[in-house]
Order: structure tokens, then sequence, then C-alpha cells
């Protein structure tokens, strides 16, 4: 009797044609309208693999670490530590960021090619200028006409940890967040994509 209700309210759901009227009233998160949205994780990948070696590791960077713009540009060779990277954010606060394995052996090859001196991306013996990174990551974008900034991709590293089902307080670390209510932004899901995750997901939902 439970089991034939629950199946018939799950397949009342699917037919439902206006999802939004289900979950109205869901989205108890404000957000702000600055935020910008996540980039498409096959557009990132596209780019990634047409750009010369300098240009996708900054965009690695980005992507595989969460960084902040002003993070990515003081990064020093001393603080690539084996798998991590320590990380000197705002605040002067530090943190530790793991280093996925295919991005640490990117990094070696970056630096066994152009043999920085201090920061992992210079420009005349120097830390690259925030303005210049921004320039590179819109230009680059620009081509595959994809509008991007460094800040975007730093949030479609939280949102697609989040989206796989990562741990919003190890995403939170991950970001260097003071707190946890900063990262709840990234939680917020349109209705409709709630609605389908919970189709997918739940075992009750699934075609007999």
């Amino acid at each position: 009797m439970y089991l034939s209700a629950i199946k018939s309210y799950v397949k009342y759901i699917k037919n439902y044609k206006n999802i939004n009227i289900i979950l109205k009233g869901a989205q108890s998160i404000k957000v702000p309208k600055s935020l910008p949205k996540p980039i498409n994780q096959d557009d990132i990948l596209k780019v990634i693999e047409n750009e010369d070696d300098k240009t996708a590791l900054i965009i690695k960077c980005f992507y595989a670490l969460g960084l902040r713009i002003s993070e990515l540009s003081s990064i020093e060779i001393a603080n690539i530590n084996g798998g991590f990277l320590r990380v000197v954010g705002k605040g002067d606060k530090m943190r530790e960021v793991p280093i996925l394995p295919q991005l640490r052996v990117d990094i070696e090859n970056y630096i066994k090619k152009f043999s920085p001196k201090k920061y992992l991306f210079e420009k005349d013996g120097v830390s690259m200028k925030d303005t210049q990174i921004r320039y590179i990551i819109n230009k680059t974008f620009k081509k595959y006409g994809i509008k991007a900034t460094p800040h975007q991709l730093r949030h479609s590293f939280a949102s697609h940890l989040l989206k796989e089902g990562a741990r919003i307080a190890d995403v939170s670390e991950l970001l260097g967040h003071s707190s946890m209510a900063s990262t709840q932004i990234y939680t917020k899901l349109t209705d409709s994509t709630k609605l389908q995750n919970y189709l997918n997901a739940h075992p009750l939902a699934k075609e007999e």
C-alpha cells in the first residue's frame, strides 16, 4: 500500500507539466544578481584542449583549484609541495589545496619548459598582474564564442563539485571561505534542476 502510493506520487511528478509549481518556495537562499553563472564543463575542457601550454595551465589552475585571481597570480613555486599548493588568501590566511595528479604533471612540465624563477606565472621576471590574467581568460574564451571571467571559473569549480556530491564543508574549505554561508550561494539550483536530480537519484523513480 505504502510502496504503491510512493510510486504513484513519483509517476505524478514525472508527468507533471508545470514542475516549478511543485517546488515553489523551495529556494531559501538569496543569490546576488551579480553572481556569475558557471561555465559548461564541456566548454572549459574544449578550450583547454585547444590552447597553448601557458594559457591552458592558467585555466586549469582556476578550474581545478578554485582560486581567486589574486591567489593565482601570486602562486610561488616554493609553495607547490608534492600534491598540495599552499595558497595565501584573503587577509593573508593560508590554506592547503590538493593538486589533482594530472594537474601536478602539467605544472611540472610547464616549469621545465618555461623555467619561471619565483612565481608560477611570470612576465619579464615578475608575477603576472591580475589585469593580464583577466585579459587572457576573457580573450581566450571569446575566441570560442564564450563569455568567461576568472571568477566564473572559480564559480564553476564550486558548482560542479557540489553538483557531483561534494560536501559543502569541504568545498568551503577549498575556496577559502571564512563561513559556509558564503559557499551556500553555489548550492542554488533552479526548481526544475532540483526536481530532475531527485527523479534521477531516487530508486522509486526508476522506470520498471
